[in-house]
């Protein structure tokens, strides 16, 4: 799962599109501290999830669709780390 992932300490991009993917999974991906692009497709993603997604400060790009994040929480993602957020509940 994703704490295998996390393991992955040279890890630049990842592309996952998984409905069991949590926000407790996502804490995992915290590790990744060369993570420059993120890809989440139909996962189960909140606001909370954000907040760990926020201490990858590498993080230059999040794609999220099909997921219960909210629009403020994108942007405040966006505004944390300076990176391009691409979502469908951003239009």
């Amino acid at each position: 799962g994703l704490e295998s992932i996390g393991r992955l300490a040279n890890l630049r991009e990842l592309d996952l599109d998984a409905p069991s993917v949590t926000d407790a999974g996502i804490a995992h991906l915290r590790s990744l501290e060369q993570l420059e692009r993120l890809s989440l497709r139909r996962s189960q993603l909140t606001d909370a999830g954000l907040d760990h997604l926020a201490q990858i400060k590498s993080l230059r790009t999040l794609v999220v669709h099909k997921s219960a994040v909210t629009p403020k929480g994108l942007r405040n993602l966006a505004r944390q780390l300076g990176c391009k957020v691409l979502s469908d509940v951003l239009k």
